[in-house]
């Protein structure tokens, strides 16, 4: 798509007409733009002008690795035209830098900034490193070994259409899983559709479907052709060894074999809890839920359920938890017996767990989850309050029902 940003000239043929400048960064948006043509001054100077459009690209590039379409200016206007020209050198020598892979740490098969600021690169057996574009931002990333690159966003709740009512910032990308090709780093797609926590794990099946699993403790099937998520169904039961009581643990299904884990995905054969998400926006706002029911009270044998307390730490039967997340806090056993803990601290995205030991684990997630959030406990029977620890606000705290 061509874009052409003027009040008064005609439109050249093959280009999309926008008069203001918040009409081309919406089409920026959308990652569909290949060129852009700016006149500066557009009527109401007020409104904006094409340099604010110039100031979002460079905002984009620099601060987050985005890449930009060809830019040119056709403004009349000698002294805009020339600012807006150095703008466009800016931009070209922010873009430029994107490409100083020697500044990234090697992350497996993958080299990547420490604060996701540029995009990363993938490492091939032989040759130099292919820049992943537009990858800036992309927490982990998955060699799926068919030539291609899955790229998760972990800024995923900025995609749900409440988070984003609710002035959360918007991403640059329409979605937050991308296929990417190894060969050339050009991205050829998205997921349609997200994790509810951290993706722990991806792989290809035999039969050409994409798996994901995560740290929602769900397993998402999706189409590789379409990128729709065909089913949903939450990661299996693990027996702990002394005793076979159960266990909860995302690392477990990803050292399956892939035979196994197609077995899992085709015919369900080992026991799963009920899994259940509840978060809310921002203090005081509705709650809301998703619920993935696995009949998970059939009879089995594999597992046996685990009477919860606190003496025995959450992180032995939630094993993917150890040391994996700060700010955990105190855990304790509600008024009907489940066991409770979790929490937030800045850079650290963490849950609130809420499990019977066995048939149902609830997750709780909170609009604020990169500040210190804490549990304060079980207000009353069944209802569980969240708080900042740093008292910014006096209300900033998040009642949940159970």
């Amino acid at each position: 798509m061509k874009v052409y940003l003027d009040d008064e000239r005609k439109t050249p043929d093959g280009w999309v007409r926008c008069y203001w400048p918040d009409e081309v960064i919406e089409l920026l948006y959308s990652g569909e733009v290949t060129e852009i043509s700016l006149d500066h001054d557009l009527g109401d100077d007020e409104r904006g002008t094409g340099y604010d459009v110039l100031l979002w690209i460079e905002e984009a590039v620099g601060g987050r690795g985005w890449q930009p379409p060809k830019i040119s200016v056709h403004s009349a206007n000698a002294s805009a035209r020339q600012k807006m020209e150095a703008a466009i050198r800016q931009i070209d020598k922010l873009t430029a830098a994107q490409r100083d892979y020697e500044k990234h740490w090697e992350d497996g098969k993958f080299l990547m900034i420490w604060d996701r600021s540029k995009p990363a690169w993938f490492i091939p057996e032989a040759g130099e490193p292919v820049l992943l574009a537009g990858s800036a931002e992309v927490s982990k990333l998955f060699d799926l070994g068919d030539g291609t690159v899955l790229g998760v966003d972990f800024g995923w709740k900025c995609y749900r259409k409440e988070f984003l009512d609710d002035g959360w910032r918007r991403p640059l990308t329409p979605q937050p899983m991308a296929i990417w090709n190894a060969q050339t780093g050009v991205c050829t797609g998205y997921l349609q559709g997200h994790h509810l926590g951290d993706v722990t794990g991806a792989e290809l099946l035999d039969d050409n479907r994409l798996i994901t699993w995560g740290r929602d403790y769900l397993v998402r099937v999706w189409s590789r052709q379409s990128g729709e998520c065909t089913d949903i169904l939450p990661l299996p039961l693990w027996p702990e060894p002394s005793d076979r009581r159960a266990v909860l643990s995302c690392e477990q299904f990803g050292q399956m074999k892939p035979s196994e884990k197609q077995r899992y995905i085709n015919t369900r054969h080992l026991p799963s809890p009920d899994v259940r998400i509840d978060w809310i926006v921002r203090p005081g706002g509705k709650q809301y839920s998703f619920k993935c029911a696995a009949q998970s009270e059939k009879a089995q044998k594999v597992v046996k359920p685990w009477q919860p307390n606190t003496e025995q730490h959450a992180s032995y039967r939630i094993w993917d938890l150890a040391g994996a997340e700060a700010g955990y806090s105190d855990w304790f056993i509600t008024s009907d017996g489940r066991l409770c803990g979790g929490g937030t601290t800045y850079g650290a995205s963490g849950q609130i767990y809420v499990w019977d030991g066995f048939y149902t684990l609830q997750m709780l997630i909170v609009g604020r989850h990169d500040c210190n959030m804490h549990l304060k406990g079980e207000v009353e029977p069944n209802v569980i309050v969240i708080e900042n620890t740093l008292g910014i606000d006096a209300f900033d705290s998040y009642r949940f029902q159970l």
